[in-house]
């Protein structure tokens, strides 16, 4: 059982207890910048090579030259070094500095006070305005909006730019934030970013959830303020355990020069042995012979004295000048970087535009070598910026052109033909009528505020179909059907994720009390979700077809729950929502799955997600320079097959190869068949193909035989 926190707002043991919110983002200290940059520089071979070196040459009796002349070249490397590794981690201090002598609002007995955020601690009742980047992990207590809810921008952690809605604990009153003394049962620190379950002692236990969390290095957003218990700092946050300790990188051409240095090395030693040997025979022998040098009987010792003389007479193999010439090229390239015109974008929102910035200069002449690019498709490929385009409903496709004798045209909206929009049969509203209800949109300045493009997109669909999303609160959504205002109360939410791939609404009807169940996710957990007579073999030929064009498609699906159904299914999530830790996701998707389950279909929607400007150019021209690229995508395979030929990842002349399998047995034989294929057109790329996987098939079956 892992340990807990029991924390209380405005606690003085808390503030004792826990570390205080200093973030901590550099390398080096003033205390450990020197011993520090030392030890990393001598951990690399060649560097040991000239200290070693350095050494030998203060010994007289071997040293050919002034010992000042390989010393001060040493020096002034590793201090070129230094100062290029200290001008870099200066501005990660300076990023520290920023972001801990900010200011927040804090209450301090009993009124606010603005401190630096680095003086927060667990225990903190903090007060974070709109526009402002959230200091800590906080507890969401209070917000300007009267339902409770809160957005918040999670870019810095995922990369998503879409908004976050948070919300107030349900049903908990706090009069006054001056007089909240509840108490927050949590977890000791982790890195789910998602996953916060707790418990709020107040009046009445209460089920706290990520829901009710504000990240640290987020942003609030369409919300005036919140006030938030510190529950983690520093790096005891969410942010901070996910970090790790920036490793020792080495670009390519130090490994080579390291690699190739070794061989130097070894030759050099080589030689010095040998004429080594050779020298001190011949002192042994024909030197004895001259009087007038006074040779004395040698000492043991003095055998080493001409290998280790001619060690440092061949040092000149491997020059320290070149590890001078190679920093000094490497901080050059980082300049050069930032001057280059190509690289610059003018339309960064700063009075200057913004201009490529190396942000390490040891590792700038990488980026010539780089073999492999893996990418994100929505949002890096594309504009994260979505368009309802077609949808399938009672059979048939709506949109795409579709007519006798012609193929789908993505380009062809529904709402570009007549009819369409005017239509009032059942299957039609309920389909708009899904959009419109089953989402976590909400309104702000009479603008749309979602949490996802796909949703806005959806809810603009339904709003040109006359189900028009009027309002969201707390308990309650609203709608006007087609002239008639209808009112929701929400039961429940049933929130998308990655597992489930869908998410779900539990309503009930103002005016005539029924209660339904919508759905919408990907085609393969909602189909299976159907009812067993449910007839969707139409409907999965349109969502081949949708995929085909390139377009993103959900399914829509319903159920009607009784009262005395719902009453039941209280009480499980109820109990479910009591358990704590990874417990509590366990029970609560064994809930879900019981009303999620027998529905009945609604229909299907097809989305567009257009590529950003210039990325096939892009892509064809990183190709032809021998790099590989990846995309990765969730998406539906027919639909990223027609992304990635938009993308120019693949062409028309190019043969498309597929490896797809539920077994290891249909893996084995999809890579069989893709090395025959590899054989009949590139024999030695097969025979190193078919090593390598040998190899890997005779460990992986070795790994299985030692476990069983």
């Amino acid at each position: 059982m892992p340990s807990e926190r029991r924390v209380k707002p405005y606690s003085a043991e808390c503030r004792e207890a826990y570390m205080a919110n200093r973030v901590v983002n550099s390398k080096y200290t003033m205390l450990s910048f020197i011993p520090k940059n030392i030890y990393e520089q001598f951990g690399r071979p060649l560097n040991m090579y000239f200290l070693l070196i350095a050494g030998l040459q203060l010994i007289k009796a071997i040293a050919p030259v002034n010992p000042l002349s390989t010393i001060v070249p040493l020096v002034f490397a590793f201090a070129l070094t230094a100062i290029k590794e200290g001008f870099d981690d200066r501005e990660r201090h300076r990023e520290d500095s920023k972001f801990n002598n900010r200011k927040y609002e804090v209450f301090v007995n009993g009124s606010l006070k603005q401190i630096a955020s680095e003086d927060i601690h667990v225990g903190d009742v903090v007060k974070v305005n709109k526009g402002n980047e959230i200091p800590c992990d906080l507890f969401l207590l209070q917000s300007s909006d009267e339902d409770g809810l809160a957005y918040i921008r999670t870019d810095n952690l995922d990369g998503e730019i879409d908004l976050k809605p948070r919300n107030c604990v349900e049903n908990l009153t706090i009069p006054s934030i001056t007089d909240f003394n509840g108490i927050l049962v949590y977890g000791e620190p982790d890195n789910n970013l998602y996953s916060f379950n707790s418990r709020l002692e107040h009046d009445k236990d209460y089920t706290v959830s990520g829901a009710q969390l504000l990240l640290q290095s987020c942003f609030l957003q369409n919300t005036e303020w919140v006030y938030g218990l510190a529950v983690y700092t520093g790096s005891d946050t969410k942010c901070g355990q996910n970090k790790q300790d920036p490793p020792l990188k080495w670009a390519g051409v130090d490994r080579l020069v390291s690699h190739f240095a070794s061989y130097v090395f070894i030759f050099q030693l080589s030689v010095a042995l040998f004429m080594g040997i050779i020298g001190n025979v011949y002192r042994e022998t024909k030197s004895r012979d001259a009087w007038y040098l006074s040779f004395k009987a040698a000492e043991a010792y003095e055998y080493l004295v001409i290998p280790m003389r001619f060690f440092l007479l061949t040092s000149v193999m491997i020059p320290i000048s070149f590890k001078v010439i190679i920093d000094v090229s490497k901080y050059y390239i980082s300049l050069v970087i930032g001057w280059d015109i190509s690289m610059y974008d003018a339309d960064i929102d700063a009075p200057a535009g913004s201009p490529a910035k190396a942000n390490s200069t040891s590792l700038a002449e990488d980026l010539g070598q780089i073999e492999c690019i893996l990418t994100d498709k929505t949002g890096t490929l594309t504009d994260n910026i979505m368009e309802f385009k077609a949808c399938s409903l009672s059979g048939e496709i709506c949109g795409g052109g579709i007519a006798p004798g012609k193929s789908f045209d993505p380009s062809v909206s529904p709402f570009d033909g007549l009819g369409f929009a005017e239509r009032t049969d059942a299957p039609y509203r309920l389909f708009a009528k899904t959009l419109a209800l089953c989402h976590t949109v909400n309104i702000e300045d009479g603008n749309l505020a979602a949490a996802s493009p796909d949703e806005e997109a959806l809810v603009k669909a339904a709003s040109r179909m006359r189900v028009r999303f009027i309002a969201r609160t707390k308990h309650t959504i609203t709608i006007d059907n087609d002239g008639v205002t209808e009112v929701y109360k929400i039961l429940h939410v049933f929130e998308f994720d990655s597992d489930r791939k869908m998410m779900s609404m539990l309503l009930q009807n103002n005016e005539t009390g029924e209660t339904m169940l919508l759905s919408k996710g990907a085609d393969d957990k909602l189909i299976a979700k159907m009812d067993e007579t449910q007839l969707t073999a139409p409907m999965e030929k349109h969502l081949c077809m949708f995929a085909s064009a390139g377009l993103r498609t959900l399914v829509l699906g319903h159920r009607t729950v009784s009262q005395s159904e719902y009453n039941a299914w209280r009480e499980i999530i109820e109990s479910a929502l009591k358990h704590t830790g990874d417990t509590r996701d366990v029970e609560v998707a064994k809930a879900y799955t019981i009303l999620e389950s027998k529905l009945t279909l609604v229909g299907a929607t097809a989305i567009e997600d257009k590529l950003q400007d210039g990325v096939p150019e892009t892509i064809v021209k990183l190709r032809e320079a021998g790099i590989s690229f990846w995309m990765l995508t969730g998406d539906k395979f027919e639909t990223a097959k027609q992304i990635s030929r938009s993308c120019g990842l693949w062409t028309a002349n190019e043969s498309l190869l597929t490896i797809s399998y539920e077994t290891d047995v249909q893996m084995d034989n999809d890579l069989r068949r893709l090395l025959d294929i590899c054989e009949r057109n590139h024999s030695s790329l097969a025979e190193t193909l078919n090593e390598q996987y040998d190899d890997e098939l005779q460990a992986a079956s070795s790994a299985v035989g030692e476990s069983k």
